[in-house]
């Protein structure tokens, strides 16, 4: 299979693309330039220079079989509206163009769980969007552009909510380091402490970036059974902030071998419920993928990068 991937260098999209030249697909990625910190990547795909905010500038386009959507303006990105509208709703409106034009009938869009609005309690796979920021409400934009290229034909769509994403990055250059817990990481690496602006009772479910890459391209090899779809891609588990902070702590202390403070500045939330993301969609298609990974193992490799420029 021939797949095109949108921002296949950032931190989910290089290990979606590794994933599929692993299972020996032929991949291509669309990107604004080749960064050099990922060197095995580049040579091993057809680069396409583009900046989605664009229209593709070029008439003539090699075939393929699948766009994978993975390009997008994250949660920090997104403080800025203009940015966040231009590249997640008008960014994923030129793609799906893009795909009638170039005659791609498959596209599979990264959305994210933060659409619900919802960080506690049960959270139904097909309940409403309730958006409470700009990083959610144009991703629930460019999802309803994408369910409307759909319903005209232009092209076939699954569309993925991904809970909590964490792991380590496949290079420290791939700057995702807001995320819990790689944030925490990075903090008590280059300060040897872990600060909260919060108590750390907020329940997150984790789903680390190797299943959730495993879990797309099973998807990606089995389209017809999900086409249609809005599937929340979680880890099955609720842990809170806290936690995770402690978890780092412990793995810091016992890899460099000196105390790591954990500072909670906040009292607030004094409680919250557990979250529980039902995630079915997928294991009633029979494409679960167990995630093997671990929070612990996953800060350890975290720590590991970091390390790799000392």
């Amino acid at each position: 299979m021939k797949v095109l991937v949108t921002g296949g260098f950032g931190y989910i999209g290089s290990y979606v693309v590794t994933e599929l030249l692993g299972r020996g697909h032929e991949v291509g990625v669309v990107s604004r330039g080749k960064p050099d910190h990922l060197e095995d990547i580049c040579r091993s795909v057809a680069f396409h220079r583009w900046d989605i905010r664009d229209p593709w500038p070029e008439p003539a386009f090699p075939r393929y079989d699948l766009m994978i959507h993975a390009a997008a303006a994250n949660d920090i990105d997104c403080a800025d509206a203009d940015f966040a509208l231009d590249v997640n709703v008008r960014g994923t409106r030129n793609c799906l163009e893009f795909c009638r034009a170039a005659d791609i009938p498959r596209l599979i869009y990264f959305s994210t769980f933060q659409v619900f609005g919802i960080g506690e309690g049960f959270v139904g796979e097909d309940d409403p969007a309730l958006c409470r920021n700009d990083y959610g409400i144009t991703h629930f934009f460019a999802e309803e552009y994408v369910r409307m290229f759909s319903r005209n034909g232009a092209v076939e769509s699954v569309i993925l909510r991904p809970t909590n994403v964490y792991g380590a990055p496949l290079h420290r250059d791939i700057d995702r380091w807001s995320l819990v817990p790689s944030c925490f990481c990075k903090e008590a690496f280059e300060q040897g402490s872990i600060t909260l602006q919060s108590s750390g009772q907020q329940h997150r479910d984790f789903i680390s970036v190797r299943a959730l890459a495993s879990r797309t391209v099973a998807i990606a090899e089995n389209f017809k059974k999900l086409s249609g779809q809005t599937l929340t891609i979680g880890g099955g588990g609720s842990t809170t902030i806290i936690e995770v902070a402690r978890l780092v702590q412990s793995v810091y202390e016992r890899s460099f071998g000196k105390p790591c403070a954990l500072q909670v500045r906040s009292d607030a939330p004094a409680e919250s419920q557990s979250l529980i993301a039902e995630a079915t969609k997928l294991e009633k298609a029979g494409l679960g993928v167990e995630d093997k990974s671990s929070l612990e193992a996953e800060i350890a490799d975290i720590f590991t990068v970091l390390r790799g420029n000392e």
